[in-house]
């Protein structure tokens, strides 16, 4: 063969040429139809259409395909049952859910059915009665309670009283006199829930004074002064439960030791009396007046006048003097006198009205001279003093 001789050109036989011309066409199909798969997890409707279409397709080619296009056909069978399969398994997952949900609304509905309803106590309200020796606070009483709450405070200090009476005495929490400030509310339990507190009651805490000791000294009733008070009244009476009545108010001018003058007592009539002194306290301020002091016993004792324009006449042997006091001013007293004749014998007379009294002295001396004669008024010598002897001018 010539070297110059272009070699023959195999010529490939027609029908294998057909062949692998439609192995061709049915690869770029193949492809086509894995590019559709994937948009359809996107567009479901257009994949079930390419798949019919795919399908139709498979249907008209011939089984003597060659194993490639077999293998393609195994291939998308593999992924439509995967796809079939994540469908269904997201249908069941959101079936679960939903189960689920719907389990947890009725238990939370159960619950919620099922647990006891819970009511609010109203608030209670505060009231507080101070008596002589404790204070009492309370509330009204509330079959709910369990607990009456009391809260008691005295600036930034606070102090919580829980007892199961609905009355409670705070005296040990009562530090010093001043304002305090009280609130309470109910404690429940079970369906009751605890009560706001009440509307804030403002106690004014007061402490009484102390009751003075009281003595008497020479002519004046005495006494140390007492803290916080700022006078002093004194009172008297016939009798330790008699009915006492005012003499005067007096101050301690800044002295520690305080006294009343007795002479004041000197329109009383003579007798027995029991005295009293009572502190007193600044009025709307933080102390109550004190209690009376324990009594002191005073014996009021007078001297009766002596008689006034006392003469004797010799002729008529007639005793002549002046009452100037009536009864009332002398006490309510009969007025009684002592003569005295010639320094030997006593007589006693009697007198009740006011103005000149005479008196005949004759039968007194049986005839004898008259040398010496006095008169004094006659008191009982314990209260009432009798008065100082007049002596009678003889004429």
């Amino acid at each position: 063969m010539d070297k110059n001789t272009e070699p023959n050109k195999i010529q490939m036989p027609e029908h294998i040429k057909k062949m692998f011309e439609q192995r061709h066409k049915q690869s770029e199909a193949l492809n086509s139809d894995i590019l559709s798969s994937q948009e359809q997890v996107e567009k479901p409707q257009e994949e079930n259409q390419e798949e019919q279409e795919i399908k139709g397709s498979n249907e008209q080619q011939s089984n003597d395909q060659v194993v490639d296009a077999v293998d393609t056909e195994d291939d998308k069978a593999n992924n439509e049952d995967t796809k079939k399969k994540k469908k269904f398994g997201k249908k069941w997952i959101i079936v679960i859910c939903v189960s689920l949900l719907c389990i947890i609304g009725l238990v939370v509905g159960l619950v919620v059915g099922l647990s006891p309803k819970y009511t609010k106590m109203s608030a209670p309200t505060v009231s507080v009665k101070a008596l002589s020796n404790r204070t009492i606070v309370s509330v009204d009483q509330n079959k709910d309670a369990v607990y009456y709450e009391f809260t008691i405070y005295r600036g930034q200090d606070k102090k919580t009283i829980r007892s199961k009476d609905s009355s409670v005495t705070i005296n040990s929490y009562l530090s010093t006199v001043g304002e305090y400030r009280i609130v309470a509310r109910y404690i429940g339990e079970n369906t009751r829930e605890d009560s706001d507190y009440s509307v804030e009651y403002t106690y004014v805490y007061k402490e009484v004074l102390d009751k003075p000791l009281v003595t008497i000294e020479q002519n004046a009733l005495v006494w140390q002064k007492v803290d916080n008070a700022v006078s002093y009244n004194v009172y008297y009476g016939t009798d330790d439960d008699e009915i006492l009545y005012f003499v005067q108010s007096t101050t301690d001018n800044g002295s520690q030791k305080v006294s009343f003058d007795l002479t004041k007592l000197n329109s009383l009539k003579p007798g027995e009396y029991y005295l009293y002194v009572q502190a007193i306290a600044e009025q709307d301020g933080y102390y109550f007046n004190s209690d009376l002091s324990d009594s002191v016993k005073y014996d009021c004792v007078k001297q009766l006048l002596k008689p006034s324009d006392v003469s004797y006449d010799k002729q008529t042997g007639t005793l002549t003097f002046t009452i100037s006091k009536t009864l009332e001013e002398n006490w309510g007293l009969n007025y009684s006198f002592e003569i005295e004749i010639n320094k030997t014998s006593k007589y006693i007379c009697t007198a009740s009205t006011v103005g000149t009294v005479s008196i005949d002295l004759k039968p007194y001396t049986n005839g004898s001279d008259i040398t010496s004669l006095t008169i004094k008024a006659i008191g009982d010598d314990v209260y009432l003093i009798s008065s100082d002897i007049v002596t009678v001018e003889l004429k």
